[in-house]
């Protein structure tokens, strides 16, 4: 080890189109178990908590947007069409850049 310093990890994950495309798949699904949530508390399936409701409200909403923004900005054509795909079956549709949805 010259100069004390260790050598990288060999394990590093590394970082390609299409490991961003599946983290960005996570965050789909991740989004639609927060949609669950809420519905949950909702419909009283899980006790309701007004702050966590809220929260839980803006955030979905505020995420919705964001994915849907950056779903249409997605450089690859082909991973562009799985994320819409997968949004449209998980989340709905997709609101516009302004956040409404058709």
């Amino acid at each position: 080890m010259p100069g004390g310093v260790p050598p990288p990890p060999t394990n590093t994950p590394t970082i390609t189109p299409t490991s961003i495309r599946q983290a960005f798949e996570v965050g789909i699904i991740n989004l639609r178990a927060s949609m669950n949530r809420r519905q949950a508390m909702a419909e009283g399936r899980i006790p309701f908590n007004l702050a966590e409701f809220e929260e839980l409200s803006e955030r979905i909403w505020d995420t919705r947007v964001e994915f849907a923004n950056q779903i249409r900005r997605w450089a690859n054509p082909r991973d562009r069409a799985i994320l819409a795909v997968l949004y449209a079956q998980l989340i709905g549709a997709m609101p516009d850049e302004e956040g409404v949805v058709p």
